[in-house]
């Protein structure tokens, strides 16, 4: 053999198991699989499965949270008497006067100028602009839109909006079920709330709360005024501009909602998954079930095998109909429990 030569060296490449594979994926619809699994695999690994099942069960909501526009309330076909309010708010800023927004705060600059009703020993602000929209057929809506700034010294904002909202639930009128019917937008020093009626019916179309917290760039230390007319000369325009103010105020009430719903669908589907685990438990200590060797710990292993599915199936609905997401988890992880329960952890007969 030759000096040079050299010997060579076979690396042996792991083979994909695939059979392991595929045993593992059967456990999506095989319950013996779930047992087994469940019985003897490492506690850690059944750990893992729970929390990756809470983590999809969640998806679906924060992601139809996380899509919500504040600028939603007034991209409906009604949103006339915010369009023509925003008008002559335009036309008449130097009577009406300016609002700043900066630093996460907005400036009133005729702040002195606010009034009050005052009624027993409530103050309630009065609003700096009231539009009244005609109909084309000449038909009056009354106070149609009006628009608000409520200082630091009116007290808390939401109580202030409250009071606008429901004047006959404060006794601040002699009809104790008035409450209010024409859109507004309501202006803090640090809070927003806008609503939108429609003027035909009296009914809301919709709301948002808000702060000046993130708003862009080309809003940040501009005026109401400034940023309405920002290449706008028409009602409609204004209005378009302003949708990017009421979307960035909302940004912030959003992402707490977000975490807050996700926080509590988690919670709750923990709580039904560990649930689950004590009934499993309990169902094998019958005195005549071949299952009552099996441990609690064991016990919690099958139900946090037996949660993927059910997780699965809560991503794929919550997408299809949203509106039910928080359910879908309890519903059919109940049913995957009953079903293991009766096929496998039955008592011998």
């Amino acid at each position: 053999m030759s000096k040079n030569s050299k010997a060579k060296i076979i690396k042996n490449k792991k083979k994909v198991e695939w059979g392991k594979i595929w045993y593992y994926i059967k456990s999506l619809f095989s319950n013996q699989i779930v047992f087994d699994c469940g019985t003897s695999k490492k506690w850690y690994v059944a750990v893992i499965l729970a929390l990756l099942s809470l983590i999809v069960t969640v998806i679906p909501i924060s992601v139809n949270v996380s899509q919500s526009s504040g600028a939603a309330f007034i991209n409906a076909s009604s949103a006339d008497p915010y369009a023509y309010g925003l008008n002559e708010y335009v036309e008449n800023k130097s009577t009406i006067g300016d609002i700043r927004f900066s630093e996460d705060k907005a400036v009133y600059e005729k702040e002195s100028s606010i009034t009050y009703n005052v009624i027993g020993e409530i103050k309630v602000v009065k609003p700096i602009m009231t539009y009244e929209r005609t109909s084309a057929n000449g038909q009056s809506y009354k106070n149609s839109f009006k628009l608000f700034f409520i200082p630091t010294t009116a007290g808390d904002f939401a109580t202030q909006v409250n009071y606008i909202l429901s004047p006959g639930k404060y006794g601040l009128s002699t009809d104790t079920s008035e409450v209010n019917t024409s859109s507004l937008a309501i202006f803090g020093v640090n809070n927003f709330y806008g609503v939108l009626y429609n003027y035909t019916t009296s009914k809301s179309v919709g709301t948002v709360n808000g702060d000046y917290i993130n708003l862009r760039e080309g809003l940040e230390g501009k005026t109401l005024n400034e940023i309405l007319t920002k290449d706008a000369s028409t009602p409609t325009e204004y209005l378009n501009n302003f949708k990017g103010f009421a979307y960035d105020s909302y940004i912030n009430n959003r992402t707490t909602l977000m975490w807050v719903q996700v926080g509590m669908v988690a919670g709750i589907n923990a709580g039904i998954l560990l649930l689950m685990g004590l009934v499993m438990f309990l169902m094998t200590r019958g005195k005549n079930n071949p299952n009552r060797v099996i441990k609690w710990y064991q016990c919690y292993g099958m139900a946090a095998w037996a949660a993927p599915t059910p997780a699965l199936l809560t991503l794929i609905m919550g997408f299809i109909l949203p509106s039910y997401a928080v359910m879908y988890f309890v519903l059919f992880y109940g049913f995957r429990i009953m079903w293991m329960s009766m096929k496998q952890l039955r008592p011998a007969v």
